[in-house]
């Protein structure tokens, strides 16, 4: 099957993995292997993990640190940190709010979560999007990732039974921990909110995610608790600043799962679904509830404000300032360098709109096993295990007409992140090599749901990598120069 125009480059569409003759073999079986998590960013707004421009000057400070009073914009009800004077009226029904006494079956945990779970419907700057949140509070406070209201002027929810009501807006949000406490406007009925532990699960605690679908039916999926990552831990995981408490869950996410709670068997949300990694299994990552309960009564006393793309701006530029301690360019970087032993590949990218058929995922594996390991460094897609290196890759598109949403440039942003082990700070992990905004070419977005990317795209995913080989070349150069 063809497609009647080529997206960039010259000829027919060939697909990522199939009969491109300047792919080995091994390169085609790779991409004919289309398991692993679903990747992504999820919550229906395309973009990679990172801030606008419109949040550059946010600061990073954490609860009670510098910057807590929010981005340095008009909004104040927005990053930094979980700070904020409770309402009373809010601390007291979090005490009456009850959970099972006993451990739950399936049907009947569904039976007392589902009328309390939504889903968050959002208009914006990029357009339509969807994604799940729940009910913490009788007056209509909405908890839910930042991911799915992020670039929004207007939203919705919708209950399971289809009751819909609109958001008035949120009482704080903050990207950094990836949480937004939205108010709803009270729908007629009464609201039943679900119960937040303040406590962290065990490995291999049993748990069940409840995600609003497009039918605003509410579905269940079973899983266990992987790993509990601090806050250090989870900025090595996936190279990117997140505060806060992390669970990796062996839950599959989809987009629309973004926001959904993570409960124990008695109906206690023990966190939120948040991020999910494009390679290996077992990497989608949630927010502690204890997190979600500091945010839930942070925000209860706040106003509401009104829902605007500068408010809770796009997170969809490069990563480099929320990456670890950058030291790319010194002697230090190039030793780390030039001596690294292996490297775990993550994609982190909107797979719901441009890669449903895992094409690009398979291919960025495949080119970097290709190129990478002709220099003798080993490529993994697998969690990263203690302090290995990891090199996240992020995608982003923008229309390459106004006319015409269907064409789509695409740029590749990368950065390598490890631990120094003669650091003796905080800033342990760090950042020795980047590549940003590196142009891969125009795809069409209907071409790649039919399985069909150019034939310029390969290459220019050859060259990308490429990037990192003249980079660790250099390094070994420069390490031998200072030795000699």
């Amino acid at each position: 099957m063809q497609m009647a125009a080529n997206a960039g480059g010259t000829g027919a569409p060939v697909p990522f993995g199939g009969t491109n003759p300047e792919m080995s073999e091994e390169m085609r079986m790779q991409m004919a292997a289309n398991g692993g998590a679903t990747a992504s960013i999820p919550g229906g707004a395309p973009g990679s993990l990172a801030l606008s421009p419109e949040m550059e000057n946010m600061s990073l400070g954490g609860p009670g640190g510098p910057g807590a009073s929010g981005f340095g914009t008009p909004a104040g009800n927005q990053g930094g940190g979980i700070t904020g004077k409770p309402d009373p009226a809010f601390e007291a029904e979090l005490a009456e709010i009850t959970a099972a006494d006993h451990d739950l079956k399936l049907p009947e945990l569904a039976k007392l979560v589902q009328p309390s779970v939504v889903q968050i419907k959002t208009r914006g700057v990029n357009g339509s999007g969807a994604g799940t949140g729940f009910i913490v509070s009788k007056s209509g406070l909405v908890l839910t990732s930042y991911l799915v209201i992020e670039g929004a002027k207007q939203a919705t929810v919708e209950f399971s039974d289809g009751t819909k009501t609109d958001v008035t807006g949120f009482r704080l949000v903050d990207p950094f921990y990836g949480i937004a406490l939205l108010q709803i406007k009270a729908p007629g009925k009464g609201l039943k909110p679900l119960a937040l532990v303040d406590a962290l699960p065990g490995r291999g605690e049993a748990i069940v995610s409840f995600s609003a679908s497009q039918n605003s039916q509410s579905s269940a999926l079973q899983g266990k608790i992987s790993e509990v990552f601090d806050q250090n831990q989870m900025q090595a995981q996936v190279g990117i600043g997140m505060r806060g408490t992390w669970l990796q869950s062996s839950v599959p996410i989809s987009p629309e799962a973004s926001g959904s709670p993570l409960v124990n068997s008695r109906g206690q949300v023990i966190a939120m679904n948040t991020l999910q990694s494009a390679f290996g299994k077992d990497l989608n990552y949630a927010v502690s509830s204890q997190d979600l309960l500091a945010f839930a009564k942070a925000g209860s006393g706040k106003k509401v404000e009104k829902l605007d793309p500068k408010r809770v701006p796009l997170v969809d530029k490069s990563l480099k300032r929320l990456a670890a301690k950058d030291i790319q360019g010194s002697d230090r970087a190039n030793e780390l360098l030039a001596k690294i032993p292996r490297i775990h590949i993550q994609l982190v990218y909107d797979q719901a709109k441009l890669d449903p058929k895992s094409l690009l995922k398979n291919g960025f594996l495949a080119y970097a096993k290709r190129n990478i390991e002709k220099l003798d460094i080993p490529v993994s897609a697998e969690a990263p295990k203690g302090n290995d290196p990891v090199m996240v890759v992020t995608l982003r598109s923008k229309p390459s007409r106004k006319t015409d949403p269907d064409r789509q440039t695409m740029f590749a942003n990368a950065f390598l992140i490890m631990k120094d082990p003669e650091s003796g700070t905080a800033d342990r992990f760090v950042k020795v090599w980047s590549v940003t905004d590196y142009e891969l070419g125009t795809v069409s977005v209907r071409g790649l749901s039919q399985g069909f990317i150019p034939k310029s795209f390969p290459p220019k995913v050859s060259s990308f990598y490429n990037k990192f080989k003249t980079g660790y070349s250099k390094a070994g150069r420069l390490l031998k120069t200072k030795k000699g």
